[in-house]
């Protein structure tokens, strides 16, 4: 994709911004994250993860009708194309190939970052697909949203997704039966767990996350989704994983709060830049 120095709107009415139009007109930066990312795919079998960040117009921050996010699903298009429903709890699963895309407002972005949000934290260290100037400030500032709060988060992700897999919060979305009919367990929500723990050490440690991951990290968490280990194996990493993230938030050298009052400016003079060149 190309870059562009800016976002332009056209002046259409109000009721023709639709929530498509303003993520591809506003959009500031998008990447690849999900296991592609992470460098744990497998080539010919994962669908693709993409997630993005747009500004949109004036309207939709200081109008009654705001915009946080556009999901775009090609399974979701596909299951429409065949005339089957889609939504109320029936969501076709994405196949090797598949697009998976959510797209933030600047705004609900910055708040999911700042909260240290695991899932959107990656897009700030993601290679770009396609990033205007103010998507590369955006990335370039990444360690304006690093603070201890992340490390939280990750520990409340990662134990969430332990008790899921041994089945003692909710359930699995039972989606990969091969996976569990061939293995036991659905290996790659245990990889992504696992995951989770190594990267909130590392972004407890630096501020920052290498993508593809490091080794051997990468090499162990991709063994996991190959079947390399019996579940309680895979239990006992996650728990020791768990355990060295508690002593990453004790030890860390962030502060404990992200940099508030520089996301504030920096959001201000993006908007502001933005709306300019309309």
């Amino acid at each position: 994709m190309a870059e562009d120095a800016g976002v332009r709107y056209a002046r259409p009415p109000v009721e023709a911004h639709t929530r498509s139009e303003i993520a591809h007109r506003g959009m500031i930066l998008r990447a690849t994250v999900g296991s592609t990312a992470h460098g744990l795919h497998l080539a010919g079998t994962d669908d693709r993860d993409e997630m993005g960040i747009c500004i949109e117009p004036p309207e939709k921050v200081l109008g009654l009708h705001g915009f946080e996010h556009w999901v775009h699903r090609t399974a979701e298009e596909r299951a429409r194309a065949r005339g089957q429903q889609v939504g109320a709890g029936n969501t076709p699963r994405s196949e090797a190939g598949d697009l998976d895309l959510v797209v933030y407002s600047l705004r609900k972005y910055a708040r999911l970052a700042a909260a240290g949000n695991p899932t959107v934290l990656i897009l700030l260290f993601a290679t770009p697909l396609f990033a205007t100037a103010i998507g590369r400030r955006l990335q370039a500032s990444a360690d304006m949203f690093a603070s201890r709060q992340a490390g939280h988060r990750y520990q409340g992700y990662l134990r969430a997704q332990r008790e899921k897999l041994l089945g003692l919060r909710g359930q699995i979305r039972v989606t990969r039966r091969d996976l569990i009919e061939q293995y036991g367990f659905d290996t790659k929500f245990a990889m992504h767990a696992l995951r989770l723990g190594y990267q909130g050490v590392e972004y407890l440690r630096t501020g920052r996350l290498t993508l593809p991951m490091a080794e051997p990290a990468r090499s162990h968490c991709f063994a996991v989704r190959q079947g390399g280990y019996r579940l309680p194996e895979v239990v006992k990493a996650i728990e020791e994983q768990e355990q060295a993230l508690v002593a990453a938030i004790a030890a860390s050298p962030l502060p404990e709060h992200p940099a508030q009052e520089r996301i504030d400016r920096f959001l201000v003079s993006a908007y502001l830049d933005a709306w300019s060149e309309r």
